[in-house]
């Protein structure tokens, strides 16, 4: 399908545009796909795909004495357990993630091996398939090629899309699955056929599993379906299909419901009421300035100055919505908006908590967004309007897409990122692996250790007694605090997030041989009196 030629004043500017804007987001989903450091969040992908319970790795740990050991938890050289291994993990410790991406992720890499670049890899190319979706999802929607492209081009670009795209995670594919689905449930309201309304309730179902959050998508369809103008056995067919879905995701909500407590628990940080709303409103302006410019913190003079203006310029998309001729058009986009941003940045504004701090919940929301910026480029850049304001416009869309590529460059640059709290495995191994004969040690959680054991020298030793963050095993306050002796020999001891009582032990330790120990304090969430090494951050 060739990029229509009269939606602007030059059409070979905008086909240049668009081919130029395509090319870059699928090269920056790619390039240094392995250069940021892994954070706790990936490290439980591993294991996940690996099938490995977090109650193993802690209740195993005395036998780690070397980086080497930690490192063969998520590079196991015995081989692959069975793809049936992935589901008792995450029904056990982690069951608000459905199986379906760590099950593809699995087969993934019984082809193409468990590297850091190998398994984000596979994230990058949902990104890029998401692009040619969106193309399909515009069309149907706006039934125009010149707001396709236009959509393409804006989610080749995205900044959070292109982030998540090199992320060991599912969030890629939720976005996939959620152009998918959509493109599917516009079909199915047009067509009204038993055909397409199966296909749809098919792509829902495989979104369920992707993500749980795919429910909020389900209700913004099950709003259009109700409001729309089709006719009744299109509404009946959706729905029909959105419960079928419902259905087929059932097994995996009775674990959800049945573990909701524990969720709630590893949960804790982003649910609980501790945030000013004032807070929550400075959090949603930042959230929505994503969607065009992501310099995490860099140049903050500039990026404050631009708010105001992206800022209406999205406002102005999603007002212009209503010119749309059709009810389902304008129906669907705001929707899809607000199916996101209404819940979840109200249960930060009505209870207090931090989801809005949370972007990969909000993918869709972005979506919408860009949607909104798609239909209003093909308008603007549209023959019919005069060829200042065409001009006009066009410098202002450039720019957009100006901040968005230099966003992701920025990105791709850099070996951390806000997404993953700015951890800082690469600088703190560096250090460690430049000391003296260096003792790695921690009674925190075991993701902490097998962040760094993926850049520490193999040889480097570690004394672990770690807690879990997602399982259920009691801590054994009966057996003796690390071991901790030198030998005699001058080291450089490392304690990642310390309890009190190891960081007095090892303080102690100081005391009674100055000359043959130093006590270096691994910063995590305030783990360090006095503080320490940063290694964690919630800073953004």
């Amino acid at each position: 399908m060739s990029i229509p030629t009269q939606t602007a004043a030059n059409p070979q500017l905008l086909k240049l545009l668009v081919g130029a804007m395509i090319f870059c987001g699928v090269f920056l989903r790619f390039y240094h796909v392995d250069h940021k450091a892994i954070w706790d969040d990936e490290v439980v992908t591993w294991m996940h795909v690996h099938g490995v319970y977090e109650r193993e790795v802690v209740t195993q740990a005395a036998n780690f004495h070397r980086a080497a050991d930690l490192r063969a938890v998520l590079h196991p050289s015995s081989g692959l357990r069975p793809i049936s291994a992935v589901i008792g993990p995450l029904r056990t410790e982690d069951p608000q993630h459905p199986p379906l991406y760590y099950q593809i992720a699995h087969l993934w890499v019984s082809l193409f091996g468990d590297s850091v670049a190998a398994v984000r890899t596979l994230s990058a190319i949902f990104g890029v398939l998401a692009i040619p979706c969106m193309y399909w999802l515009c069309v149907e929607l706006f039934g125009s090629p010149a707001a396709g492209w236009a959509g393409a081009a804006l989610v080749a670009t995205a900044p959070i899309d292109v982030l998540y795209s090199q992320e060991a995670r599912e969030y890629s594919l939720w976005l996939l699955c959620t152009l998918v689905s959509s493109a599917l449930f516009l079909r199915a309201i047009r067509l009204g056929t038993l055909r397409a309304s199966g296909l749809y309730a098919l792509a829902l179902a495989v979104s369920l599993y992707v993500f749980p959050l795919s429910t909020l998508i389900a209700a913004a369809h099950a709003v259009v379906a109700i409001g729309a103008r089709a006719s009744m056995r299109s509404k009946l067919y959706a729905i029909g299909a959105m419960a079928l879905a419902g259905l087929l995701f059932v097994p995996w909500l009775l674990i959800i419901v049945s573990k909701f407590t524990d969720i709630n628990s590893s949960m804790s940080n982003i649910v609980a009421a501790t945030s000013l709303r004032v807070f929550t409103v400075r959090h949603t302006i930042s959230l929505v300035r994503l969607d065009v410019i992501d310099w995490d913190g860099a140049h903050q003079l500039f990026v404050v100055g631009a708010t105001i203006p992206i800022i209406g310029l999205l406002l102005l998309a999603i007002y212009d919505i209503r010119r749309q001729r059709s009810q389902v058009t304008r129906l669907f986009v705001w929707a899809l908006l607000g199916s996101i941003a209404v819940p979840l940045i109200g249960c930060d504004l009505a209870l207090g908590g931090h989801r809005v701090e949370t972007a990969r919940y909000f993918i869709p929301m972005f979506l919408a967004l860009d949607l909104c910026l798609a239909a209003l480029i093909a308008t603007k850049l549209s023959p019919k309007n005069e060829p200042a304001s065409r001009v006009i416009w066009t410098g202002s869309i450039v720019m957009v897409f100006a901040l968005r590529i230099s966003s992701s460059a920025m990105s791709s640059q850099a070996t951390t990122w806000w997404n993953s709290f700015h951890i800082r495995s690469h600088e703190v191994a560096t250090l460690i692996n430049a000391s003296r004969h260096p003792l790695v040690a921690s009674d925190d959680y075991i993701l902490w250790p097998l962040e760094l054991s993926e850049y520490l020298a193999p040889d480097t030793e570690v004394a672990l007694r770690p807690r879990c963050y997602l399982c259920k095993v009691p801590k054994n306050t009966s057996s003796p605090l690390l071991d901790l002796a030198t030998g005699g020999d001058p080291r450089d001891l490392f304690l990642i997030a310390p309890s009190d009582a190891l960081l007095s032990a090892a303080r102690a330790q100081v005391r009674d041989k100055p000359s043959a120990l130093v006590v270096n304090c691994i910063e995590v969430r305030g783990s360090c009196p006095g503080g320490g090494i940063d290694f964690w951050s919630t800073g953004h």
